[in-house]
């Protein structure tokens, strides 16, 4: 976790105004639409007791980050979060063998405004991220609603985005720390 809250806030939140409020799930009773504008479920085991409140949260403007891990599984989050999930989840999977690198992701667009600061430099290093598994997804369409931002080559989903009303829902297939790839090694993970 620390590795994630400092990829937030990198000087402690003082030269970008981002100040992390890292809390056990038990603190996902108390979100503050006025003070949280983001919460972030990073391997989080159960979100089915503050599901409702999540997805209120949504609902009302707010952007939920999902991450996967050993923790995730598909029953918990599709019962919890599952009408401002961008696809029912399934389970994970390998994409590579113990010990191989990793499938590496795809180039992102940088016209979407998540990376359009790597227009002028940068994009490159989106290859550098590898993972040897992911969570997988129902199948789903690419539409106004939901958008898949970030794929891996041989385009399995790695970031997919869910528009919910004026709120929006992010799942990374990944984990945010080394289980499962080397996305906090890489420069974009900043």
């Amino acid at each position: 976790l620390g590795i994630f809250e400092r990829a937030l806030a990198p000087w402690g939140g003082l030269r970008t105004g981002v100040t992390p409020d890292v809390v056990p799930p038990a603190g996902l009773g108390h979100l503050d639409p006025e003070r949280h504008r983001v919460v972030f479920l990073a391997n989080v085991s159960d979100p089915r007791p503050h599901g409702p409140r999540l997805v209120e949260f949504v609902r009302k403007g707010g952007a939920l980050v999902i991450a996967a891990g050993d923790n995730v599984t598909a029953e918990r989050y599709n019962a919890a979060l599952g009408s401002v999930l961008p696809a029912p989840i399934r389970r994970p999977r390998d994409l590579a063998d113990p010990g191989e690198d990793g499938v590496p992701l795809a180039l992102p667009d940088t016209e979407h405004a998540l990376f359009g600061s790597f227009a002028r430099g940068g994009r490159s290093g989106f290859a550098r991220v590898r993972s040897h598994r992911v969570l997988t997804l129902e199948p789903y369409q690419d539409d106004d609603e939901v958008h898949t931002l970030l794929a891996y080559e041989g385009g399995v989903p790695a970031l997919v985005e869910r528009r919910v009303g004026s709120g929006t829902v992010i799942l990374w297939t990944g984990t945010m720390d080394l289980a499962w790839g080397n996305l906090p090694l890489q420069s974009v993970f900043m």
